[in-house]
């Protein structure tokens, strides 16, 4: 192989890795317009938590982590793109931003842990993302407590028991698309 042929393996392997970032990124975006809003909770269930374990199933640990930081950049800068179409730093500080942070670490712990054991089964990768869950709950629960000076068991009653088993089964539906897509 060749210096030429090197080069432009580089530049191929870059452009891939770029456009599986733009790609998680901008279905991240729209993955927050479908929601369903819970009248006891100011969070609503959304597709968000599927994107998250889809970024980690699919892309390395540092892709993930910058589709997520690229999705939470452009919400901070102005797009609506964040769940009840929230934007800017205020909507970051506001009762859901725990979870956002909880994005960041849940992408690049999913990633990091799914290539550090080679996971390729269903269960696996579902269990991988299930403690990526855990993350994103906690980071969300621990927010609520501190921002909205709630108690451990309200923050856990409102901020993440009612989206656990909606979670878990985006969690089993992104690790079989993920093991599926690794088959090919």
């Amino acid at each position: 192989m060749t210096t030429f042929d090197m080069m432009l393996s580089k530049k191929s392997a870059l452009a891939v890795s770029a456009l599986k970032i733009g790609g998680l990124t901008v279905l991240l975006c729209f993955s927050s317009f479908i929601k369903l809003p819970l009248f006891f909770t100011p969070v609503p269930v959304t597709l968000q938590t599927f994107v998250i374990f889809l970024a980690g199933g699919l892309l390395g640990p540092v892709e993930a982590f910058i589709s997520v930081a690229a999705y939470i950049a452009i919400g901070i800068f102005g797009a609506p793109f964040f769940a009840n179409a929230g934007w800017g730093v205020p909507y970051l500080l506001g009762p859901t931003g725990g979870y956002l942070l909880g994005f960041l670490a849940a992408a690049w712990m999913i990633s990091k842990v799914r290539n550090l054991f080679s996971l390729r089964t269903v269960v696996a990768n579902f269990i991988c993302m299930a403690f990526g869950m855990v993350v994103i709950h906690a980071c969300g629960a621990l927010w609520l407590m501190a921002g909205l000076r709630m108690m451990t068991l309200q923050a856990f009653f409102l901020g993440s028991m009612p989206f656990i088993l909606p979670d878990l089964m985006k969690a089993w539906i992104a690790a079989w698309i993920c093991v599926r897509l690794y088959k090919r």
